[in-house]
């Protein structure tokens, strides 16, 4: 893979699908080859369980070939400032069952990134959250960092009193 080959490469942007490689194969092996470059996935397939393990895997975005160049544009630059682009497809399909644990939060955080986050306001370490999530460390930081974007914060410390506030706003407690 190029991006392995220029230590100075700031994105890498790849096919779900290439040729002569297993699509979830492909991205892990990219994604544990170069750990400090975001990895964006544009693919044809639209399919939101692609989109969620693409994610979960540890993507910054999931960007699929139908979309306009402008939304294409807005994905690529929100993942080079150090955002998670999530398909609004994504969000529409699985977000309501997961944001009741959570009183609603309206964040725009993926489902993952929901259980992490429940995870970071019990307590758990990275490697407790990789471990109990089936994920990586690194996919779990990748996730920490989005949700801490999302919040507008820049500690777990921070990101747990936001969702306490939130919580505590929701019920009147």
């Amino acid at each position: 893979m190029q991006v392995t080959q220029h230590p100075d490469s700031v994105l890498a942007v790849i096919d779900l699908h290439m040729p002569g490689m297993e699509a979830f194969v492909g991205l892990q092996t990219l994604l544990d080859q170069v750990e400090a470059v975001p990895v964006v996935v544009l693919t044809a397939s639209e399919s939101p369980l692609d989109m969620k393990r693409v994610l979960d895997a540890g993507a910054m975005g999931y960007i699929a070939k139908s979309e306009t160049e402008a939304v294409m544009t807005g994905a690529l630059r929100l993942v080079l400032a150090g955002g998670v682009y999530v398909p609004p497809k994504l969000i529409q399909s699985s977000l309501p069952a997961q944001s009741v644990r959570l009183n609603g939060l309206p964040f725009g955080l993926t489902p993952r990134q929901y259980d992490v986050l429940d995870h970071l306001a019990r307590g758990k370490s990275n490697k407790e959250i990789a471990r109990e999530l089936k994920m990586s460390e690194r996919t779990v930081k990748a996730h920490a960092g989005a949700i801490f974007k999302a919040l507008g914060v820049a500690s777990r410390q921070q990101a747990i009193k936001v969702v306490e506030n939130r919580n505590t706003d929701a019920t009147g407690k």
